[in-house]
């Protein structure tokens, strides 16, 4: 999220969200990692995907970690941008269209770091959040001696389609570290039916919710709604 990248900064941002300015200048995802001809064709998108999930994970082998990628609109711009160029009868390049793709970050992040491990890119709405703890949750049974990289990212809608928008309005990505083993903090994940988010952290997206949530140290979060609901509880803050 534009100024906001550091633990503290996440904390301030939690603490006054209802007051806290999007500065969208404030800084730039940091990108040195990758090569300037793949940067290039990169989107603002894809970028912000990559930069947060290398900052999570710099100090892992990154060729060895399975990966979920979930984002609500994806490659979005660049797709709207090819749809004009048809309309209008010009022509675009085979590059622009493979970097349109809803799994363009997932694909990135294999070749920058030769992962050929399993991978896997979500689309579920405004769940998405949700569903990719699931997934991940999947790999961690299926590969219990692999940690697993979740990112999820979002960037608004161009204006003309601002009726289909989901808050906030501005362009965040959040990268989450997972694993079997004693580091970090220590989560269960519980299915229920369907209940009222009384915890919800006002109208956020769920990965937000989720950062909000692990900064204020309290013990569970509803995250889901409608036919379930996903718990989570932090047994970190149990006594």
């Amino acid at each position: 999220m534009p100024g906001v990248s550091l633990k503290k900064d996440w904390e301030n941002w939690s603490k006054e969200r209802d007051r806290f300015k999007i500065n969208e200048d404030s800084l730039a995802p940091f990108t040195g990692f990758i090569p300037a001809m793949q940067k290039r064709r990169l989107s603002s998108l894809s970028r912000m995907a990559l930069s947060t999930a290398y900052d999570c994970t710099k100090n892992e082998p990154m060729d060895r970690l399975t990966t979920v990628f979930s984002t609500h609109h994806g490659e979005f711009q660049p797709t709207y941008s090819l749809l004009l160029k048809a309309v209008h009868h010009e022509p675009f390049s085979a590059s622009q269209f493979s970097h349109s793709v809803h799994n363009t970050a997932a694909g990135q992040f294999s070749i920058l770091f030769n992962n050929r491990l399993p991978s896997t890119t979500l689309c579920a709405g405004d769940k998405g959040f949700s569903y990719s703890l699931i997934e991940t949750l999947g790999y961690l049974k299926r590969f219990p001696g692999k940690n697993v990289l979740l990112t999820h990212f979002d960037e608004p809608l161009p204006p003309q389609f601002v009726k289909l928008e989901q808050p906030p309005s501005f362009a965040y990505s959040v990268s989450l570290l997972f694993g079997l083993g004693s580091r970090g903090e220590k989560l269960d994940l519980i299915f229920e039916n369907g209940t009222e988010r009384k915890d919800s952290a006002g109208n956020l997206p769920e990965a937000l919710e989720f950062i909000s949530w692990l900064t204020e140290n309290k013990k569970h979060l509803h995250l889901g709604r409608d036919r379930f609901s996903l718990k989570v509880i932090n047994k970190s803050q149990q006594k």
